[in-house]
């Protein structure tokens, strides 16, 4: 599995510098191989602009799911529909990890990994996700957001090993998680 991680964070570290941007919603959509098979690997952007921020509070939801993560990765699939030859992997951090929650939720996926996703699905939604990965830091506010109408969904769970309960925003980066896998 650390492979698949190192993967997915070097798609997520990647699709900040190179991606498809369609105005709030970034992603790339590339081909790789996973333990000798061939899968595709979508990545999606975080927050990189101001816009995103109104994207990250919106707490509606549609279908159980955050709605803004729904439309997202509902005009993400629409556009690679037709190229999809293999089974996808989804992955994303912050504000991209809801959509890939969606994309999973919504179309399938073979592998969801998100990294500090920021919350998602509403309690009395099936929360059960399988082949689905978040990695979470404790003191992360992102990952925190929401928690009063929102869950993350059920599914494995890798916490960083700094201290709860103080709130260092460099814990979020992808940097740190980064460093994270590479030791696991």
């Amino acid at each position: 599995m650390k492979k698949l991680f190192q993967l997915t964070c070097d798609a997520c570290i990647d699709v900040y510098k190179d991606n498809i941007d369609l105005g709030t919603t970034e992603y790339k959509f590339t081909d790789i191989e996973y333990n000798g098979t061939k899968f595709h690997l979508l990545a999606f952007c975080g927050s990189n602009e101001k816009m995103d921020w109104f994207k990250n509070f919106n707490l509606w939801s549609t279908k159980g799911i955050k709605k803004v993560a729904v439309t997202a990765a509902t005009e993400v699939h629409e556009l690679i529909k037709d190229k999809i030859k293999y089974p996808v992997i989804v992955t994303g951090h912050s504000k991209a990890g809801p959509e890939c929650i969606a994309y999973k939720k919504l179309f399938g996926a073979a592998y969801c990994i998100a990294f500090s996703p920021g919350r998602s699905l509403r309690p009395w939604t099936k929360r059960k996700m399988f082949n689905t990965w978040l990695f979470i830091d404790p003191d992360d506010p992102v990952c925190k957001a929401g928690f009063i109408t929102l869950r993350h969904p059920d599914c494995t769970t890798y916490h960083s090993k700094n201290d709860p309960g103080f709130i260092i925003t460099g814990d979020h980066y992808m940097d740190n998680w980064e460093v994270f896998i590479s030791k696991m």
